[in-house]
């Protein structure tokens, strides 16, 4: 494991680094039932269905006025509202704003600072001196996403408790269902972990992988 991913202590709780154990068993029961199983992802197939008329639309505008177009970035753009959609029923980032282009921003980052040669990789002795600093780089952007996660984890659930809460069947709403009825042993550090996992994983390397295939095409 290297050395950025203890940033947060992340590797104590994020999926993709935790060993084999109950927690992970609970996370992996998670996406597995509630993310990633076949009825949640026909029951919002019309999300992406929308999301995909969305981009066609905003590309077809930029074709009419002339402009280039940054397949990455609005590949990126759609995705995260994807996600967004699926995970808390609205959207987190305007293609027209600057808050999908600093979204992307933190993403690459801990992108690039994961992909760094780092000394305390290779020499345990490093790990508390963190001579590259790419532990502590990571722990600003850790922070960033994570915070954010957490004010959506405080206003979900402060909506739950109001009187005119409609149930809306996302994945945030099941995952309150869990927590409040002691099926699983979830919290708020586990669940923001989990979505920080799913939105770097899931945006990055889709844009990513889009942009390299349409490079390639032309």
């Amino acid at each position: 494991m290297i050395d950025a991913i203890r940033a947060c202590q992340h590797h104590e709780v994020g999926l993709t680094w935790i060993p084999v154990s109950p927690l992970w068993r609970t996370l992996r029961k998670v996406c597995n039932t509630h993310v990633f199983a076949s009825m949640k992802l026909d029951a919002t197939q019309y999300l992406r269905r929308n999301k995909i008329q969305e981009l066609i639309a905003n590309v077809g505008e930029s074709c009419h006025k002339g402009e280039a177009i940054k397949i990455g970035q609005a590949v990126f753009d759609t995705t995260i509202n994807l996600l967004s959609n699926t995970i808390f029923s609205a959207d987190l980032a305007d293609p027209n704003s600057s808050s999908a282009q600093e979204f992307r921003k933190i993403v690459c980052d801990i992108m690039v600072e994961a992909g760094k040669p780092n000394l305390a990789d290779y020499f345990p002795l490093l790990k508390k001196i963190d001579p590259k600093g790419v532990r502590r780089w990571m722990t600003v952007h850790f922070n960033k996403l994570l915070n954010l996660f957490g004010n959506m984890f405080d206003e979900s659930r402060q909506s739950r408790q109001s009187q005119d809460y409609s149930v809306s069947n996302d994945v945030l709403d099941t995952l309150f269902d869990i927590i409040e009825g002691g099926i699983e042993k979830l919290n708020k550090i586990i669940v923001t972990n989990l979505l920080l996992v799913l939105f770097v994983a899931g945006t990055d390397t889709t844009s990513s992988t889009l942009e390299w295939a349409m490079a390639e095409v032309l």
